[in-house]
Order: C-alpha cells, then structure tokens, then sequence
C-alpha cells in the first residue's frame, strides 16, 4: 500500500470516529426550565420586572477594586429598555413600575427585597451546580424563592417576575500594562528555563514565575456575565432561567441570546360563568380564520397569498380536530357560507369581526387583561351566525406569520454576523432575530347568544408552522361541559402541543 493511500485511509477513519463521537454527545444547554413550565401547564402572561441586580468594577493596577456606578446606570438603562422589548416580543404584558418602587432607602419592601434577592442566589446555585446539561435534562429542574416571590407579585397584578442579575469589569490602563508586562516576562521565563534545562541539566536557568501570575498578554480588557430567570408569583417556583457569560460583547447582545430560549406567553383568558360550568357550550361553530402571511424579501414585503388560502384550510381542519378532542361538536358550515356562498351572511360577517376587534381592544385596555369578573362581548352581531350554524358558541382565529426569502434569510445571517463583530468593540445592538418563519395566533370562544367572550388566549410570536402554534394556544381550552362530554384532555389529546411552550 502506497504512503499516501495509508494516510488518507487513517484520516477518513479518525474523521469518521469524529462524526460518531460527535453524534453520540448529548447537546449541552444552559437554559434550566421546570417541568410544568416547559409542558404548558403553568401559564404566565403578565410578567412584573425586578430591580436589576448589577454590579460592574473597575479593576485598577494599585488602588483595588472599585464600583464603576456611572457604568452601572448605563447599563442598567440599556438593559431596562431591552428587558421590556424581549418579553413584548414573546408576547407578555410587561410591568416595570416595582423597578422605581423596590428597595434602597426609603422605598417600599427593601426588606422583602433583600430576602427574595438571597433566596434567588440560594436558587441559582442550586440550578448551576454545573454549568451546562444535557437539553433532555434542561426541563426537569425544580427550584423556588419560597414565599418571597408572592408579596411582589401580588402588589403588582402580576402572574411572574423576571429577576436579571449582571455582573461585570474594564481593567485600567495601567492595569492591562502590568498583565501584559507580567504575560510576557512570565513567557520569557518559562522559554530561559526550558532553554537551560535541555543546556545544562536544568541547573542554570531561573524558575518560572507562579502561575498564578502566568497571564495571557492579550487577557480581555474587560467582561461580562448575564443571568436572567422567570419565577412564578404565587408559588416562588423558578419556571426557566438562563445564564450568559463570560463575554466581552455588549449587554443588549448577551441579553438577546440569553432571553433566546425563553417561551411565548400562553395565559387564557376565561369567562367566569364558563370557568364554573354556569354556562353550557356543546356545539361551537367554525368562523373562518383570518390569516395574515408575509414574505419579508432582501428590500421589501409582500402577501403571500397562496400560502394564506393554504393556512386558513389547514387552521379549519386543526381548530375542528382541538375542539373534538375536547369533547365539543364542531359545525364548519359557516366556513362554506362566508366563502362567498352566502352574500347576506358575509356583509354581516364585516360587522362581525368590527365588533370583535373592538371586543378584543376591550378585554386588554391599557395592555393588561381586565379582571375575570368582568364582560365583554360582540353584541347581538353573534346571534346571526350562531343561528346559521345551529351551535352555542362561535370560535374566531386570527393567525399573523410570516416566512423569510432565501436571500433575507442569508441577509440576516451575514448582518447577525456582522453586528456579533462589531459588539467586540462593545457596541450593543441585538444581533437580529434569524429564524426563517415563524407566527402568531389569537383563538377565542364566544357565546351564541349573548356574544360575551368565554375564552381567549395569544400565542407566539413562535417559530413553528401554524397547527403547532394552534395546538399550544389551545392548550387551556376548556373541555366542553356537557354531563357526557366533560372530561380532562388526556396528555395523548394534546400531543399535538410541542413539549415546551
């Protein structure tokens, strides 16, 4: 056998035991998520924001350390407004007024702060025993702050809290010379006694320096650590959190790709005539669902048309199955009637979905649901349809998605790489976002005859195709309350729903 075929026969092999080894490592995570959370069980849509817990220091060559403060309100500025927008964009309502009203000097539950602060360090220690874990691990970690959680929680109206902790250092000048001078007379050593080692048997070339001063020269001028975690209000139970770091980009990145994994809020609303079997639903007409789809080109978007006709057919079969799994009788004659069939019904259907705009606007005045004891409805605009169909409720959907063309696709990919070199001279942009589709759906149940909404639940902004987003909005559907229907959906009923939310 010739040299050269040995050798490109041994590289195949150790490329292939690369290739096998590489395929039996698990892939890592950082993300920790409690099980309830990641199943869809416990549901979170209005989310309070903690006071950041920062601190970022100024290591200098002779005089210590020291807290950078102006540092730290720059950062906790550029944070705070980052924080909203991560949470906005997954669809949470966002509350930020305990960040003015907690801790320090003369401000409400300083002490209360400082015991959640303490417990939340006891919980993070506890979830970051090790670094990193195995994905298939990441969902089954349960940890709490306890009690602490609940007092804030309930002072704002709020189903969770998002505790951030960062942490953070620049090296001076002076300081940076001395590590750099340290790297190098530390090298220059090492190489002198390696040199008089092999020379003289060792015998005349100094000892290296400790290594605890053996620096790199080129050691980072500075550096940054993030953590952030969502904990539930009334239980203190820590549903998902995720550390970042250590990092010399800037906080608006480290933050963005530590908030990546967080899931999309999925917290129904519910009648509470509904919620305690006052109101009976057997039979639930099917509206036709209005879909929005885009394709976000290189310079401009466009509806896709074709895939929108696509999706309102696939939302109809998907809406008909989740309803009969829960044990409601779905009548889909509407969809056929307000296809053009049926010109009085469709003029009216205009009036329809005015109303329910506005009923929707109603039900989320100021961005926050309105309590569980109130009403809103459509008006007598429902009677007509629910009448035409034959059934005790309608069920209306609208579903907004959209799909990058393969040169966005490679537009973004090129400007996150990009952004990502540049947040190396700490500018702190968000990289932008590079999943290739992705949507968002609004399902809700309202009354034939008075029109009130029963139900209502958002969900998204997710990337997945629309009967996946579908499946987990209605994961809180209630099953129908007839004597012979009612009964819990089973896990395998829901199987349609991903396993985290």
């Amino acid at each position: 056998m010739k040299k050269s075929t040995f050798f490109q026969l041994r590289a195949l092999g150790v490329l292939a035991a690369l290739v096998l080894m590489s395929s039996c490592t698990p892939m890592m995570t950082s993300v920790r998520q409690s099980p309830d959370f990641a199943g869809t069980q416990r549901s979170v849509r209005v989310v309070a924001v903690l006071p950041l817990d920062l601190e970022h220091y100024l290591i200098n060559f002779n005089t210590g350390n020291e807290r950078d403060v102006t540092k730290e309100i720059e950062i906790k500025t550029e944070l705070s407004e980052n924080i909203k927008a991560e949470l906005e964009k997954r669809g949470y309502i966002v509350k930020t007024d305990l960040v003015e009203r907690v801790g320090g000097d003369g401000k409400q539950f300083s002490a209360e702060y400082e015991q959640l602060r303490t417990a939340y360090a006891q919980a993070s220690n506890e979830l970051y025993a090790r670094r990193n874990v195995p994905v298939d691990e990441s969902t089954k970690f349960k940890a709490s702050v306890g009690s602490a959680a609940n007092i804030f929680a309930t002072a704002d109206d709020a189903d969770a809290l998002l505790v951030v902790r960062y942490s953070g250092f620049d090296k001076s000048g002076a300081q940076m010379t001395q590590e750099i001078l340290l790297g190098a007379a530390s090298s220059l050593a090492s190489s002198r006694a390696a040199r008089g080692s092999s020379s003289s048997g060792g015998k005349s070339g100094p000892q290296p320096y400790p290594s605890s001063v053996q620096m790199n020269p080129a050691a980072a001028p500075n550096g940054k650590a993030i953590e952030v975690a969502l904990i539930d209000g009334a239980s203190g139970d820590v549903l998902w959190a995720n550390a970042d770091g250590v990092s010399q980009e800037g906080v608006g990145t480290m933050l963005y790709r530590a908030m990546a994994t967080l899931p999309p809020s999925n917290r129904s609303w519910q009648h509470p005539d509904l919620a305690s079997a006052k109101r009976a639903v057997r039979t639930i007409g099917l509206l036709p669902p209005e879909v929005e789809q885009v394709r976000v080109g290189f310079s401009s978007n466009e509806r896709d048309v074709g895939k929108e006709a696509q999706l309102r057919a696939q939302l109809s079969e998907s809406i008909k199955a989740e309803l009969e799994k829960r044990g409601y009788t779905a009548k889909t004659s509407l969809l056929q009637r307000l296809n053009g069939d049926d010109s009085q019904l469709s003029a009216e259907f205009e009036r329809f979905k005015a109303a329910y705009t506005q009923a929707v606007n109603d039900l989320y005045k100021r961005g926050v649901p309105i309590g569980p004891q109130s009403k809103v409805s459509v008006g007598t605009v429902a009677t007509a349809f629910s009448t035409a169909a034959g059934a005790d409720g309608l069920i209306v959907t609208r579903y907004s998605g959209f799909e990058k063309t393969g040169t966005r696709g490679t537009q973004d990919a090129l400007v996150s790489g990009i952004v990502g070199f540049i947040t190396m001279a700490n500018m702190t942009k968000p990289a932008p976002s590079s999943s290739p589709s992705g949507g968002k759906i609004e399902v809700t149940l309202i009354d034939g005859a008075s029109g009130e909404i029963l139900w209502e639940n958002t969900y998204g902004i997710a990337p997945e195709e629309a009967g996946a987003i579908l499946a987990k909005a209605m994961t809180t559907f209630p099953t129908a309350n007839s004597p012979e229907a009612a009964r819990p959906v089973s896990e395998s009923a829901t199987s349609g729903a991903a396993t985290t939310r």
